[in-house]
């Protein structure tokens, strides 16, 4: 180990570089802080190998915050390192749990951790790869608690428009414990859908969808709630767009009282402005 630090302050670049390597060959996940120390080395040969050997040692999350400063031009200036930085951190995280890294992700679509479209896409890639492989094996309170957390964080990305595939999945295995976490679920996700920025697009996506999830009655509550928050002037013009949009079959099962008042808000709205927040009970956590 010794040999190896000493190399670290070669002069010969190609020394330091197979000095990096051979410290990550060591399997000891302390030493990634002696790799971590070397990362502002002028070689960007020498940055890559200690980024790969950092994700070869640990999964720390602070190791990931010493490398997550590298990943844009201010923190690296040699394109080919940055890419090799932004795969060593994806490795990282993919070793941690699925909620772990949904935080994660999470975070970052935050202004203030902005990474770029190129890497949020392929930390959202690597998230539903991990969710697909992984949910056959969990138990119902667990695939509700994951899918619900998965959906919201889509819900801010590029990829909102799969966030209903991952809310159905979720009332779907609500239906394994009891109706009535079904119903309380689908209410919840759909105060989350209207009090967020997202398209009514999404919004008809998701109660569509509920014809198959609920029984009728429950849909009508459901579909009430939703005419409650559209009454409403300032969501009157997203709401006007939503029931538009929604399939004549499903607009027919429902109770002609509720497809009158729904087709109310056809009527006169206006320019759709960010929506209120809903009516019904704040959503609970799950």
């Amino acid at each position: 180990l010794q040999i190896f630090k000493n190399e670290l302050a070669s002069p010969n670049p190609e020394i330091r570089r197979f000095a990096a390597r051979g410290i990550a060959s060591l399997r000891d996940e302390k030493l990634a802080t002696l790799l971590i120390d070397q990362l502002n080395d002028a070689e960007p040969a020498v940055r890559a190998e200690l980024a790969t050997g950092i994700a070869s040692l640990t999964s720390d999350p602070k190791a990931v915050e010493a490398l997550l400063t590298r990943i844009n031009t201010g923190g690296e200036k040699d394109t080919q390192v940055r890419q090799i930085t932004w795969n060593a951190i994806l490795l990282m995280i993919k070793r941690w749990t699925i909620d772990q890294q949904i935080e994660w992700a999470d975070k970052r679509t935050s202004p203030t951790h902005t990474i770029t479209p190129e890497q949020l896409a392929s930390l959202t890639d690597l998230i539903l790869n991990q969710v697909t492989d992984q949910a056959p094996t969990w138990p119902a309170d667990r695939k509700i608690s994951v899918m619900v957390h998965c959906g919201s964080f889509l819900l801010k990305t590029p990829r909102d428009e799969d966030a209903p595939k991952y809310f159905r999945q979720a009332i779907s295995a609500s239906r394994q414990l009891s109706t009535d976490k079904s119903l309380k679920l689908a209410d919840d996700i759909l105060n989350t859908l209207l009090a967020s920025t997202t398209s009514d697009v999404i919004i008809v996506q998701y109660l569509d969808s509920l014809k198959n999830l609920l029984d009728q009655k429950q849909l009508e509550i459901i579909i009430t709630h939703f005419a409650d928050w559209a009454s409403q002037p300032i969501n009157k013009p997203i709401a006007n767009a939503v029931v538009q949009d929604l399939s004549p079959e499903f607009l027919a099962g429902l109770p002609e009282k509720l497809q009158f008042q729904l087709k109310q808000l056809t009527q006169g709205a206006a320019t759709a402005t960010k929506p209120a927040t809903p009516t019904t009970a704040e959503s609970a956590s799950y």
